[in-house]
């Protein structure tokens, strides 16, 4: 069973921890969201969560036609509710900015809301397409704002959500394009080798690699492409400190984590470069440790078993499936021990 290795860029410290805490409140909610009805100005078109607590029934004999959202419990439904307000407010008081950044904070709960529905083992029951296509259209119309107003940093982080957005539909053409578009913008501002090409760089490598295993879609180049993108963002985080990622050293040390993880992994893909991806995982694997994350900790041993699979190095590579399998039965990944214990019957 194959699995996906590629990680994906880091939310900042801040926002994570704010939407962990989300996750946990709303995860187990059992209700249904609120109505929704459509607002929409010269500007902007949005979909507004109504406060379930002012819905009412129509009169008997009168028609009426009602949008209902959030029909299922999503996990930020009322977030996203209130991001919605404040954005019909900025809105009719003419403030532009505040909108675009409004519409930019609806766009990054929709994307985390499809994260939370694929994390859960019934995640195929959620058309989560639909939360992208939305997201989509909010970037879009930050986007606009954005460039009429000459703001450049709301504009980078319009296109780096539409990067995901696009990223996640497999929609590898316009992710690639809007990708560019933000590797562009942030060297016309701060020059090539400034920290904060990082996550750019890293998010075009990103959909380079996952378009590289897409059977359908994938082209002759991708994994070099990755491979380019993923040794750029390399060489910036050989030079940046923690006052680069909001003074947190934790942070710095899981971006090189996650750097020699996917080095590791994409150097595995082209011939002879085995050597080199096990140099690059064996140090995942110590900086996961070091980090005390299981999760990454246990992914690296399975990618570094493929490596000596590759290599016929039958010895090590069940050394990492055991590493692997205790990790799994110690830490209770009960999802991953069946395919362990096949792997390990190969």
């Amino acid at each position: 069973m194959e699995k996906m290795p590629m990680e994906s860029q880091k939310r900042n410290p801040a926002m994570q921890k704010t939407l962990q805490s989300q996750k946990r409140a709303f995860r187990d909610c059992n209700r249904t969201g609120p109505p929704i009805c459509l607002y929409s100005s010269s500007a902007f078109r949005i979909d507004l969560s109504l406060d379930p607590r002012s819905y009412s029934l129509p009169p008997m004999g009168k028609s009426v036609t009602y949008a209902i959202g959030f029909a299922k419990a999503w996990p930020f439904a009322d977030e996203i509710w209130e991001e919605k307000k404040r954005l019909k407010a900025a809105l009719a008081n003419d403030q532009k900015i505040d909108a675009a950044h409004a519409s930019l904070e609806i766009a990054d709960l929709l994307i985390a809301q499809c994260e939370d529905l694929e994390s859960r083992n019934d995640h195929h029951d959620y058309d989560t397409d639909k939360f992208l296509e939305e997201a989509l259209s909010y970037c879009d119309k930050a986007r606009r704002t954005f460039t009429a107003e000459q703001h450049q940093a709301g504009l980078s982080r319009a296109y780096e959500l539409m990067v995901q957005c696009y990223q996640r539909l497999c929609q590898y053409e316009s992710a690639i394009a809007k990708g560019r578009s933000l590797l562009d913008l942030l060297q016309q501002q701060l020059g090539h080798n400034n920290p904060s090409l990082q996550a750019a760089f890293k998010s075009l490598a990103d959909v380079y690699f996952k378009r590289g295993h897409d059977p359908s879609l994938s082209k002759f180049d991708d994994f070099e492409n990755a491979r380019s993108y993923y040794l750029k963002e390399r060489a910036l985080l050989d030079i940046m400190t923690a006052e680069d990622v909001d003074g947190d050293p934790l942070v710095l040390s899981d971006l090189i984590r996650s750097s020699n993880f996917n080095l590791g992994v994409i150097e595995s893909k082209f011939p002879g470069g085995e050597q080199k991806a096990e140099e690059y995982l064996v140090l995942a694997v110590k900086q996961a440790q070091q980090l005390d994350d299981i999760e990454n900790e246990k992914r690296a041993w399975w990618e570094l078993g493929n490596v000596f699979r590759k290599q016929r190095n039958l010895e090590r590579l069940l050394q990492c499936q055991k590493k692997e399998l205790d990790l799994i039965t110690t830490h209770d990944f009960k999802d991953d021990e069946i395919p362990c214990l096949v792997e390990c019957g190969k």
